[in-house]
């Protein structure tokens, strides 16, 4: 994972179905999941992306994972596109615990985290794969509590 961090990575795009995209990655996390009562339920009309699509898959399956894991039991996982004034919007919402106010400046940096077992790096990880695809990768809080992650691609 460090290495990720470190190297330039070669950008190989191609164009592909979100909804089918999301629901592989939503399979991954299916069986922690079920072991702890929570589900996850996505919400990708009909549309498209363009990127490098193995780099993709580990940005939003690194943004899933961090959902998973600050999940209580019965918790839930929303996962929603949306395409407006031409920029597409993927966000990662989970109603979990949230990120502690003193690590949200930080969050994106490399060895941040509020988990014990944390690396601090998978966060690091989605934001570099984000800007070299030239995107933004987000934190807002969730109102009624949890996290809130969303990616915003230009048209």
């Amino acid at each position: 994972e460090f290495l990720l961090l470190s190297r330039p990575s070669e950008i190989k795009r191609e164009r592909f179905a979100l909804a089918p995209f999301l629901e592989e990655l939503a399979k991954l996390v299916g069986p922690d999941l079920e072991a702890r009562d929570a589900a996850i339920e996505i919400d990708a009309p009909e549309l498209e992306i363009e990127a490098d699509r193995e780099q993709a898959r580990r940005l939003f399956l690194n943004l899933l994972l961090n959902a998973s894991q600050a999940l209580e039991p019965g918790g839930r996982i929303v996962m929603r596109a949306h395409e407006e004034d031409q920029v597409l919007r993927i966000a990662v919402e989970d109603d979990g615990r949230g990120v502690p106010p003193e690590i949200r400046d930080t969050l994106f940096e490399p060895y941040v985290s509020s988990r014990m077992q944390g690396t601090g790096l998978g966060l690091s990880i989605a934001q570099r794969i984000a800007l070299d695809h030239g995107w933004q990768l987000r934190y807002a809080p969730r109102e009624g509590g949890g996290s809130r992650f969303v990616v915003e691609i230009p048209g």
